[in-house]
Formats: structure tokens, C-alpha cells, sequence
């Protein structure tokens, strides 16, 4: 797996995924997506999304799939990650503010250097 640090997320379900996160020193935005099944269901309907995205880093190539579900009413999102250069990685993040449409979430598991704060709005 890559040791890899995610500093800040950022997604927001429109047609068209708008995804930018920091991956140590780079920036990787990814603005071509597409969310099935659009739009999602709330939190807690254990709904699994899977967003197809690819980057416009330029950086690297990355192509992917994004998917996450939230698991039950207790706050708790898996995301994962599988592209190359994550090697598959997997976070768990838990939200404190399930009502809002504005989440902010905090890293609880995966390999990560620290512990970051994980932001997802929903549009």
C-alpha cells in the first residue's frame, strides 16, 4: 500500500463530479464524473455510490473508481479508494453533523500520516 497523506477532500454531487483532494505535495482535482446512482440517498440508507472519476491533474494520469456508502445512523461513512497510486487504499471518516448538508468529517482508520479533517458537500 502507498504511504500516502491526505490533507484535505472536497466532492460535490452534481452531474458531474467535483472532486479535489492533497496527496502530499500535489494537487489533484478531478472535474469528469459521473455519480450512480445520482443523486444519493441520505446518510444512513447503507446506499453504496460509486463515482467514476478521472483526473485533470497534471501532475499524473489517475483514473479511477470512487465509492462510499454510509453504514446505519450512527454517522459513520467508509470511503474507498482504488487507483493506482493509492494502492487500493481504504479511510473510514465519521461525520459530526449528519443533518447538514455541509459534512465535515475526521479520518478514524487507514493508512494515513495523520489524522486529518475530511470535508463533503453536497449539492
Amino acid at each position: 500500500m502507498a504511504d500516502w497523506d491526505l490533507k484535505h477532500m472536497h466532492m460535490t454531487f452534481i452531474n458531474n463530479t467535483d472532486f479535489s483532494f492533497t496527496l502530499g505535495n500535489f494537487g489533484i482535482n478531478m472535474k469528469e464524473g459521473t455519480v450512480d446512482p445520482y443523486p444519493p440517498d441520505s446518510i444512513g440508507s447503507h446506499e453504496t455510490v460509486t463515482i467514476n472519476a478521472r483526473s485533470t491533474s497534471l501532475v499524473m494520469g489517475l483514473e479511477g473508481t470512487i465509492t462510499y456508502y454510509a453504514q446505519g445512523n450512527n454517522g459513520r461513512m467508509d470511503i474507498y479508494i482504488d487507483m493506482p497510486i493509492f494502492g487500493g487504499n481504504t479511510f473510514t471518516v465519521t461525520f459530526y453533523e449528519l443533518s447538514d448538508l455541509t459534512y465535515t468529517a475526521e479520518n478514524t482508520t487507514g493508512k494515513l500520516k495523520s489524522n486529518p479533517i475530511v470535508t463533503i458537500k453536497h449539492k
